[in-house]
């Protein structure tokens, strides 16, 4: 098995990208459910985080911005570590994401080194 980082990025800066109370609440139904149809077949999910929209950037110049690292309207929204056969399978599993419902949204997988 290997380990692959799914990381979401949305627009987190843009006031009119932010979704109302009641659309969280539906987006967040629809984020469990993708995250038990992962679990239901049995593949592990580990590190599950979500961002706030705060945060600072440190340069190697020592130039602090006081921003998340934003490109083209996206920053880092969260991410999840997933525990499968390979690149195919987690392309998959990232394809079901319901963040990509969103405008202006996207699912970045990434390899990570196991431990020892």
């Amino acid at each position: 098995m290997k380990t692959y980082c799914l990381i979401f990025r949305m627009n987190i800066l843009d006031e009119k990208a932010r979704v109302s109370e009641e659309q969280m609440d539906e987006y967040m139904t629809q984020w469990n459910g993708w995250l038990d149809s992962i679990s239901r077949r049995g593949i592990n999910i580990a590190g599950g985080s979500h961002f706030s929209n705060e945060g600072v950037v440190i340069r190697s110049s020592d130039k602090i911005e006081n921003s998340p690292y934003v490109h083209e309207h996206n920053s880092l929204a969260g991410f999840i570590m997933v525990e499968v056969r390979d690149l195919a399978e987690a392309i998959d599993i990232a394809k079901e994401c319901p963040i990509l419902n969103g405008q202006n949204t996207s699912v970045e997988i990434r390899k990570t080194d196991s431990p020892g």
